[in-house]
């Protein structure tokens, strides 16, 4: 048998070396964590993902898209809420569930801009209150 003998010094120089990079690696590690978990939890999405969902036909995008402008105060989207306003499709989600998209619509508008219609929003569409959001805000969305 072969016996290579080292000496006590270079061992524990191998070892501090490795335990410096073994801390480094941990460092780095964690740091590339924290990055991926901040970009993981902000949601980067411009206006025109959202117009083209709130203008799309996919009623479960629309609800997102809607609750995601009212989360964000983004009063640029009303107009674009306005898009196929009377939309009778209900939402079966649970967060939102018996909800109609056009409730979802107004709502929102009422909720990010803090002006009520005259008659109330009910499951319904109701043009009333359509016209009533379509005077403050005529463009539409029609760009």
């Amino acid at each position: 048998m072969f016996h290579v003998k080292f000496k006590v010094d270079n061992l524990k120089k191998y070892q501090f070396a490795v335990g410096k990079q073994g801390w480094m690696k941990k460092l780095f590690l964690f740091y590339c964590i924290l990055v991926i978990c901040s970009f993981a939890n902000s949601r980067y999405i411009n206006d025109d993902v959202l117009k083209s969902v709130l203008k799309g036909d996919n009623r479960n995008s629309i609800i997102d898209a809607i609750k995601f402008i009212v989360r964000q105060k983004n009063a640029s989207m009303i107009s674009y809420l306005l898009i196929n306003a009377d939309d009778p499709r209900i939402s079966h989600r649970r967060s939102s569930y018996g909800r109609t998209v056009y409730q979802l619509r107004m709502n929102a508008i009422e909720s990010i801009t803090g002006i009520s219609p005259n008659v109330k929003i009910s499951s319904e569409p109701d043009s009333q209150v359509i016209r009533f959001y379509q005077n403050i805000f005529p463009k539409g969305g029609n760009e």
